[in-house]
């Protein structure tokens, strides 16, 4: 099993990629000290006794996402970096060994907490604490778009890997649903606000094809889901 060096720390955001060329998967985890651990898994296991600090952040991972194709894989980490003012996304090239280099990193303009980050084609979609929902595209290096998707701080996140439908959860008792289209230029267009009244939400996750989305919320012991229009 992997343990954390102390009883304060603790295991936050989790992702796996297998680079091109690599025989092994790699298993990777973030934590609160800001580390960034990485385990190797051969088939469907881990290998017990090769986990190792892959690098340290200062300061805490607080979501990982990973995407891995016949041009590279890449590791996004959304953790700050107290030697560089304001960063709170970097995304790193994971090579065959599983090593991981810095291919970019990005600011947070306002100061918030990017909660999760998702993959989606070419592009990082990032919930925030301040209720945003930012777009970067790897290619170019940029920010592309910003959404102001809540009142309140955003505690979970989803894309459909198909269809492009982000669906984010917020305290404010709103899922927010909206569609990334990348045809003729990106697009990310408003589809719904659903409210669920007196719900702190904590979770979501887009149904099937994307037909419905499901939400949990804090003290209330049931599963909510709806259809999307």
């Amino acid at each position: 099993p992997m343990v954390t060096s102390t009883d304060s720390n603790y295991f936050q955001g989790v992702a796996a990629c297998t680079p091109p060329g690599s025989a092994e998967s790699f298993l990777f985890v973030g934590t609160f000290a800001g580390d960034l651990c990485k385990l190797p898994i051969a088939g469907t296991a881990p290998v017990i006794g090769r986990y190792t600090f892959e690098k340290n952040l200062s300061t805490c991972v607080c979501d990982l996402a990973a995407t891995s194709s016949a041009d590279g894989s890449r590791l996004v980490v959304s953790s700050g970096d107290t030697e560089r003012e304001n960063i709170a996304l970097v995304i790193y090239d994971v090579s065959a060994d599983g090593a991981c280099t810095e291919y970019a990193a990005f600011q947070s303009e306002d100061g918030g907490i990017y909660t999760a980050v998702r993959i989606f084609g070419n592009y990082v979609i990032c919930a925030t604490s301040t209720g945003h929902v930012r777009v970067y595209d790897l290619e170019a290096k940029q920010l592309c778009a910003v959404v102001c998707a809540h009142a309140r701080w955003i505690r979970a996140m989803e894309v459909h890997p198909a269809s492009g439908l982000v669906a984010t959860a917020s305290e404010d008792t709103y899922l927010g649903l909206w569609r990334i289209k990348d045809q003729g230029g990106f697009k990310i267009q408003h589809v719904s606000h659903i409210h669920a009244p007196d719900c702190l939400l904590t979770g979501v996750a887009i149904v099937g094809d994307g037909s419905a989305v499901a939400a949990t919320a804090y003290d209330v012991d049931a599963v909510m889901a709806w259809p999307v229009a």
